[in-house]
């Protein structure tokens, strides 16, 4: 059982090594359009967990999903609420991670109503984020202007 424990662990450890120095599994798969049809975009570890939160989910027809949060601020700095626009993607260890709001709106406190904000958008920084809720809604392309 010693025996057992100690080969897996170097084959573990062998191919850990290798994976890092050899990309043929990613190449593989990237290719790999069954995949794809079943919503798997990529392997785990290429992108951060931020992107995995943000990025809008694709319907059948290959169109995105509208995004859109409710963040609440570190220190009594209040609420915003608007759509997504944009999100750097940088690495989990950053603790910086600017993200962009459209059609933003503000509330300073949870018992307070929200208020727009008059402004093009609101860039904010994630880093000053104590919760962050996202709501991905289809868009429902049938309805309104018929372009």
């Amino acid at each position: 059982m010693f025996i057992s424990f100690a080969l897996s662990h170097w084959l573990g450890l062998v191919y850990g090594v290798w994976r890092q120095s050899s990309p043929i599994t990613t190449a593989l798969l990237a290719k790999a359009t069954w995949l794809q049809r079943r919503g798997i975009t990529g392997l785990l570890g290429e992108r951060p967990i931020i992107y995995e939160a943000l990025n809008p989910k694709i319907d059948s027809k290959g169109t995105p999903y509208l995004v859109f949060l409710e963040l609440e601020m570190k220190d009594s700095g209040g609420f915003y609420s608007g759509q997504l626009s944009q999100f750097a993607i940088v690495r989990d260890e950053d603790p910086h991670k600017p993200i962009f709001l459209i059609n933003a709106w503000f509330r300073k406190d949870v018992s307070d109503a929200y208020a727009e904000v008059i402004a093009d958008g609101v860039m904010l920084d994630l880093a000053d984020t104590m919760t962050l809720q996202v709501k991905q809604i289809a868009r429902d392309l049938d309805s309104g202007s018929s372009q």
